[in-house]
């Protein structure tokens, strides 16, 4: 039992990082990215890096500038994303904030919520990753994570002494990285 544990971990692991393309499956044919586990079952997994320093994310997204060499702040009273995963699926998120600080302003609380459901208030100092597990409370009918993200002290560089820019800030953000596993039938 142990060694079937550590090689699906370890098979987890390896087909995560080196597969993150969409296959297509026909008839019977088990795709790459799908485990059988001990007792007939199966688990799928699916991985997707998202670089906000890319001029076009490929998910959408409200309340975040336009792209730059760092990333996208977020603008404004709210930023929201939205995530497509497969049905029933657990999840796990990366977002890799950049905070917005200065002598004046030590650090950004940001309030984070998922379809709904709080996931909790962080305060982030420095360039940091907090990780969110996602269960299906968190995933909408539609097979969606509305990640909303609300940035509970925004500054604006004006006020802050930085530059001439009215724009209130909240928060930065790099990247965000989703991993989720789902059963297979």
């Amino acid at each position: 039992m142990k060694k079937i544990t550590y090689f699906l971990l370890v098979s987890l692991l390896l087909s995560v990082v080196t597969s993150c393309k969409k296959e297509v499956v026909r008839g019977t044919q088990t795709p790459k990215n799908v485990i059988e586990i001990e007792g007939g079952r199966k688990i799928g997994q699916m991985a997707k890096h998202y670089d906000f320093r890319e001029k076009f994310l490929p998910c959408w997204d409200y309340g975040f500038s336009d792209n730059e060499e760092f990333g996208r702040w977020c603008v404004g009273e709210k930023g929201f994303l939205i995530f497509q995963v497969r049905k029933n699926a657990t999840v796990t998120l990366r977002l890799d904030f950049v905070a917005f600080v200065s002598d004046n302003h030590k650090a950004d609380s940001i309030r984070i919520a998922t379809n709904g459901v709080e996931c909790g208030e962080f305060v982030i100092t420095e360039n940091k990753p907090v990780f969110l597990n996602l269960d299906s409370r968190h995933i909408t009918n539609n097979n969606a994570i509305e990640l909303e993200l609300f940035p509970l002290n925004p500054k604006s560089p004006q006020e802050l002494g930085i530059n001439e820019d009215i724009r209130k800030i909240g928060f930065g953000l790099r990247s965000v990285t989703l991993w989720a596993y789902y059963p297979v039938e």
